[in-house]
């Protein structure tokens, strides 16, 4: 009976234990699915900039996502040229130069935010300004960088000026300081930004008129008759104040030929007493030059019309195809409470100062914002009309002011009638056409695209090896017709490229430079899209699981390579998303860029070598394996 009872026992502690190891196996499978079933979100970004410290905090914060960031370019037309190729848009998308007249072609494919918390927690006048015609609100304003004026206060006190409260005693301390040999004001009126914000930054008491109000709703709506019967009654009256503004801070033809940091040294040596920039520019020049600087802003009759001009860090929409995965849905508006909160806007900011769109984040001005805190305080501050055509127009037009050609009738004329016609300087010639697409997304052995395009710039360049370690690509590659502007996106930046001849082992060195952690743990490797692309040669990483890569083996079609033997070498890559502390904080090797000193191909970038590469093969050139990731 014992007997029994044990072989009974023995047999129960068995099953438990079998059942055990069944569930174990069983969670451990469950575990290993949700793990490989990770929400997937791509977003692109309008600038390298949001590498800074807004993507890194996004994936600490939601490592149960993976997050796909892209380096995208900073034009709806792009977005449009994505979106009528693939037939979608990414699940978030960023753009900085951006209007609603510009992205009414995408509506359609975005969500609508009108009746969302997210949308509610926006002061209702600056989220007015991107509520479509139908009362839809698609695009979402990430921070307010504020623009004005900037003043050397030394200079004013040196001088005895009074700070100006008003159009008229700003023209009068203009007026001393020229008398005094100074120029009063002086920008840049060699940038389109410029011409634009000094055209809305003179007349934003107009615009912001009721009448202003209207026909920027009609315009944004693509409501063009509309937009045009209140047009005569708002801009005559907007170039007649600019004109004014023109002649009476005394503008030269010669501002229409220099850049920013022309009118900026001129400032720090006291020889003009107010410019045109941010309050992130007065900020730095008072840390880096030991300047005393202020915010001033646009001036109106009276202090009660005076406004500050401010634009966007970026704007940012949402797929509507996101909605189709409830999860995704979920993961996506985590992803943007998170951006909006005060720490998201901090570090998409990276230092920049800003003041917030939103009534729920409370930033504190910098000092150099205590001459503008009444318009803060009054909500004054007006939202820039940033579109495409506006930027070039604007540059078009307010350039010919500045050099005497127009009056200002004539050149709220040429404004019209440029803005009526729509027409784009952009040239639609098809160039080439690709038969054959290779999709933009990582894999465990690489990313086909941009594989592609560095095999193609490579053959042009007729280089045994070829590196790039930037971003090199920001579209997927499409089947069908190719313009040259369409050429210029597929590539994230201009970079120019190295070539030289390098032995195996400085190759190594290299690519251990722009892989390997450092002891000090600086990573090179801020996501997995900034992984090194080569053509030519292959290489294996193990994935340390932390985030950073261990380079293990360089090879040329499968056989290790030779570290005695000489190749020649092309490579290319923006130096300071590499070494610098902002980004990743991998100084380049000494012995690298002494040898390299010289090697630069000119003016010659990737995007050359890439349209040469192109003509000579008729095409992309497919893409090669050319990365193994180990676990």
């Amino acid at each position: 009976m014992k007997k029994k009872l044990k072989l009974s026992l023995l047999f129960v502690l068995l099953l438990v234990v079998a059942i055990g190891c069944k569930k174990n196996n069983e969670v451990n499978n469950v575990s290993s699915s949700v793990k490989e079933e990770r929400i997937e979100v791509t977003m692109y970004l309008w600038d390298k900039n949001m590498t800074k410290e807004l993507t890194t905090w996004l994936e600490a914060k939601f490592p149960q996502y993976d997050i796909n960031f892209i380096i995208g370019f900073n034009n709806m037309d792009y977005y449009k040229d994505l979106a009528s190729r693939k037939g979608e848009v990414p699940d978030i998308i960023t753009c900085r130069r951006f209007s609603l007249n510009d992205a009414s072609q995408l509506s359609d494919m975005l969500i609508d935010f009108s009746s969302s918390d997210i949308a509610g927690t926006f002061y209702p006048s600056y989220i007015e300004y991107n509520r479509e015609y139908d009362g839809a609100i698609r695009w979402l304003p990430m921070c307010a960088v504020v623009d004005g004026y900037v003043a050397n206060l030394d200079l004013f006190e040196k001088y005895s000026i009074d700070i100006p409260t008003d159009y008229n005693s700003f023209l009068d301390a203009m007026n001393q300081f020229e008398a005094l040999g100074i120029r009063g004001f002086a920008t840049d009126f060699s940038f389109d930004y410029t011409c634009l914000e000094i055209l809305q930054g003179s007349s934003i008491s107009l615009l912001t008129s009721l009448d202003g109000a209207l026909w920027r709703r009609a315009y944004e709506s693509g409501n063009i008759e509309e937009a045009k019967k209140i047009e005569g009654t708002i801009w005559p009256q907007v170039f007649v104040q600019c004109g004014e503004f023109i002649r009476d801070i005394k503008a030269r033809p010669e501002d229409n030929l220099h850049i920013f940091q022309y009118f900026t040294k001129n400032f720090k040596d006291g020889k003009i007493a107010v410019i045109r920039a941010t309050a992130h520019d007065s900020s730095v020049m008072n840390e880096l030059y030991g300047m005393n600087t202020v915010m001033l802003p646009y001036y109106g009759e009276t202090e009660n019309d005076n406004w500050i001009l401010t634009y966007p860090m970026f704007q940012v929409a949402v797929s509507n195809k996101v909605k189709e995965n409830p999860e995704k849905e979920k993961a996506v508006m985590n992803i943007l409470d998170a951006m909006f909160s005060r720490e998201g806007q901090m570090k998409a900011a990276s230092g920049i100062c800003f003041l917030s769109y939103n009534k729920t984040v409370d930033i504190d001005p910098i000092d150099e914002m205590r001459y503008i805190m009444p318009e803060i305080e009054r909500n004054h501050l007006y939202m820039r009309l940033a579109s495409t055509d506006m930027f070039s127009i604007s540059k078009n037009v307010v350039q010919k002011m500045v050099n005497g050609e127009i009056s200002d009738e004539k050149a709220y004329e040429e404004f019209s009638s440029l803005l009526s016609s729509g027409d784009s300087l952009t040239s639609h010639e098809v160039v080439f056409t690709q038969n054959a697409s290779y999709p933009l997304n990582f894999t465990e052995n690489g990313n086909e695209a941009a594989s592609a395009v560095l095999n193609t710039i490579r053959s042009a360049a007729e280089s045994d090896i070829a590196i790039s370690y930037s971003s090199l690509v920001s579209t997927p590659i499409f089947e069908g017709d190719y313009t040259s502007q369409e050429i210029s996106w597929i590539q994230t930046f201009n970079n120019f490229i190295y070539s030289g001849i390098y032995s195996g082992q400085e190759i190594w060195e290299i690519m251990d430079w722009l892989i390997t952690v450092k002891e000090d743990g600086s990573n090179p490797i801020r996501h997995k899209n900034s992984m090194p692309v080569t053509s030519g040669m292959e290489y294996e990483v193990k994935d340390n699981g932390d985030g950073s890569y261990t380079l293990l083996a360089l090879t040329i079609n499968g056989e290790e390579l030779d570290r005695e033997k000489d190749y020649s070498l092309i490579f290319f890559g923006l130096d300071p998303y590499i070494t610098s502390y902002e980004y990743c904080n991998s100084p380049m090797p000494e012995w690298l860029e002494e040898k390299r000193d010289g090697e630069s191909l000119g003016w010659k970038t990737n995007k050359d070598y890439l349209l040469k590469g192109i003509s000579e093969n008729g095409s992309i050139l497919p893409p090669t394996l050319y990365l193994t990731v180990t676990k």
